[in-house]
């Protein structure tokens, strides 16, 4: 393979000691309070704020246990995005993660979604689990688009997005966003008449130090573009033209002509407003490489914005109403 969202975001926790016996995950239906070991009280629920998705979460251990002592550390994440579970088979994952075996972690969401945090500490009485959600949105009148896949080593998809008002063939300079201009270029750069965002907008994604360069943060714009199938590729749109349909699709770059299932999520505002190819609906027939201009090509869907909200259009096949729609070797819109 060869976003940038603000976000609202907020992290409820609760400490309960359960006495050593299985864990106890309290946003699972599964009470909260005492559970009898150590007496040790819930903590009052916290709420941590972030104002953008690549905002790093300190969560100190200390405040949750509500001045318990704990003697070893284990936090975990895991979110409900539709690329979880695709990355997670990839060893990869939605977020960063550092002092997870320390009393304060600190967390980095990549994409949005709701993130499960959960901490196992280990007290003089047994273990203690803590868990809480936190729900990570995109900003209302954006658009975003991502997109992750299975694989192997040499498996590279990649994400276009295709400007509204034209019908031209993809791959074309002017209409095409996509790895060859639309990243951090100065030269040859996409331009469909749109004003920049601020910096801030992107410099902590991973395309982040490209645009520190550049100095802003171009729209439309590719905040994640990567060559390796284990992560995750996005596209956003701080301020996406109204009114008219823009095109999604995936294309089968680079690989060993095995049979790729990619997904694409769509955010519209703060809601994510479709998913494709995620199990058990997965793309089928998506099994050719072929560089630039050749190979498999799964037009997905046509978004059109509408103020702070957006219509999706799934894409099929001509003449169908259902299924997929990929061709090969086709570069037509």
């Amino acid at each position: 393979m060869k976003t940038v969202v603000w976000v609202m975001s907020s992290l409820l926790l609760c400490a309960c000691d359960d006495g050593g016996d299985e864990n106890r995950h309290l946003d699972a239906g599964n009470g909260s309070g005492d559970g009898g070991g150590s007496g040790m009280a819930c903590a009052n629920p916290m709420t941590l704020t972030a104002g953008t998705v690549y905002t790093d979460y300190t969560v100190p251990a200390e405040t949750l246990l509500n001045g318990g002592a704990a003697t070893a550390y284990a936090w975990k994440v895991s979110s409900d995005s539709p690329c979880d579970s695709v990355l997670r088979a990839n060893d990869a994952t939605l977020y960063s993660l550092s002092g997870e075996t320390t009393n304060t972690v600190a967390f980095r969401p990549t994409l949005p979604g709701k993130y499960t945090v959960s901490l196992e500490a280990t007290t003089a009485s047994g273990t203690v689990d803590v868990c809480g959600t936190v729900d990570v949105t995109a900003p209302q009148g954006s658009l975003r688009v991502e997109m992750c896949t299975d694989g192997t080593p040499n498996t590279d998809i990649d994400l276009h997005v295709h400007r509204p008002g034209s019908t031209a063939a993809w791959f074309n300079a002017t209409d095409d966003c996509f790895y060859n201009n639309c990243v951090a270029q100065t030269n040859g750069r996409v331009n469909w008449g749109l004003a920049d965002s601020q910096l801030s907008a992107c410099q902590k994604s991973p395309n982040g130090s490209l645009y520190t360069t550049r100095g802003n943060c171009p729209n439309p714009r590719m905040d994640s573009d990567t060559l390796d199938f284990r992560e995750f590729e996005n596209t956003s749109i701080d301020n996406p033209p109204q009114g008219m349909p823009m095109r999604v699709m995936a294309h089968y770059y680079a690989g060993s002509s095995t049979p790729i299932h990619p997904v694409v999520a769509i955010y519209c505002g703060s809601t994510r407003k479709a998913v494709f190819g995620a199990a058990p609906d997965q793309l089928q027939g998506f099994n050719k490489p072929g560089g630039l201009g050749a190979g498999s090509m799964w037009r997905v869907a046509d978004v059109t914005m509408n103020g702070n909200d957006c219509t999706v259009t799934a894409l099929h096949p001509p003449s169908m109403s259902t299924g997929y729609y990929v061709t090969t070797d086709n570069t037509a819109y």
